[in-house]
């Protein structure tokens, strides 16, 4: 595990240096920054297993059409930092999308871990039974963005507005 994680501070570390290098206007505390989240998202079997609960019980409830419940699990990373409860607007807006995507089962089809900051869940949703020779897809795939402060995980939403204030690295 150690050597594992030596390896992945190593590979982080070159990847920021190279990518900084075609960067200008990068200070030395951007670049320290950087390398510091890379090497210090150190996770353990508890982060895997509370993010997965946490993506679980987030399922479960759209799966079981509690889609209050399912909102209020959703958070917002506000400039990149602070876990806020979402915006007026953005609930408004997913809660319709989720709403209006309610379906017979959800998996989780994977997790990315690379930040506390940039993390992902990929789940899938089959909307309605279908036959063997229906060329139509029955499925449909959503992406949220767990994030980690201060040690608790939080579920956060991956769009175009979040991901304006604190991006992602993660290539889908």
């Amino acid at each position: 595990m150690r050597k594992a994680s030596f390896f992945l501070a190593l590979c982080a570390m070159l990847v920021i240096l190279t990518g900084c290098s075609k960067k200008k206007g990068r200070t030395m505390e951007d670049v320290d920054r950087e390398l510091l989240e890379a090497v210090t998202m150190d996770l353990s079997h508890n982060d895997t297993t509370a993010v997965y609960d946490l993506t679980n019980q987030f399922l479960d409830y759209l799966k079981n059409q509690d889609l209050d419940a399912a909102m209020g699990m959703l958070h917002y990373l506000k400039d990149g930092n602070e876990i806020v409860s979402l915006p007026a607007e953005l609930e408004k807006q997913h809660r319709m999308v989720l709403g209006n995507f309610l379906g017979l089962t959800y998996n989780i089809e994977s997790v990315r871990f690379l930040r506390e900051t940039d993390c992902q869940v990929k789940y899938n949703v089959t909307l309605f039974e279908k036959q063997p020779d229906d060329p139509v897809s029955n499925q449909i795939s959503f992406y949220i963005k767990p994030v980690r402060r201060d040690g608790q995980w939080y579920l956060t939403l991956a769009d175009s507005q979040t991901d304006s204030t604190h991006g992602s690295e993660i290539k889908n």
